[in-house]
């Protein structure tokens, strides 16, 4: 989401007609990153839509000549950020369908069972090792909650929010749209 922030702020260092042009298409995947692409990606699905959306942002933005030694210095600065919007994009992408290893789970399983079974060999009194016991068996129950949780951080019911997008969508580009809106009716 700061990537594709930083792409509109520097897409908007850019002449007309690319920058209003440029400045739409991201207006437009950013939503429709919030509004499609997370909750596909929340049911671990993958649009086709994306790619035709940055593809074409890419064929407008590579399409652009810049005619002055200044905007050929803000034009590079634009490309390598787009460039890295979207190295930060296949990330997000590749991390859908990511998990822990079975290993990972098998290990953390085995030595929450060994950790129980261990209170059973204590020579203490029985209520106080049936607490301990309960204690223990309760923490790690927590710990693979969680970690079953976050096993998918994409994906599932604790699933990250695209909010890092909206807040980009309504106090960047909405706002700077809106302000442009007012610039171009006075």
């Amino acid at each position: 989401a700061s990537s594709i922030g930083a792409l509109y702020r520097d897409v908007t260092s850019l002449p007309e007609p690319a920058r209003g042009e440029l400045q739409q298409q991201l207006r437009e995947y950013n939503a429709f990153i919030i509004e499609h692409t997370w909750p596909a990606q929340l049911r671990g699905q993958v649009l086709d839509e994306a790619p035709r959306r940055v593809n074409a942002l890419a064929d407008r933005l590579f399409g652009f000549d810049p005619a002055t030694l200044g905007e050929q210095a803000r034009y590079a600065e634009t490309l390598r950020q787009f460039n890295h919007m979207i190295e930060l994009r296949r990330k997000r992408i590749g991390s859908i369908g990511g998990a822990l290893p079975a290993v990972m789970w098998g290990i953390m399983l085995i030595g929450a069972a060994l950790s129980v079974g261990v209170t059973y060999l204590l020579k203490i009194n029985t209520g106080v090792q049936v607490a301990l016991t309960a204690f223990l068996a309760t923490f790690i129950g927590l710990v693979v909650f969680v970690m079953a949780g976050l096993d998918s951080p994409l994906t599932g019911p604790l699933a990250s929010r695209p909010t890092a997008y909206e807040v980009i969508q309504d106090r960047l580009i909405n706002l700077q749209h809106a302000l442009l809106a007012k610039q171009g009716q006075t």
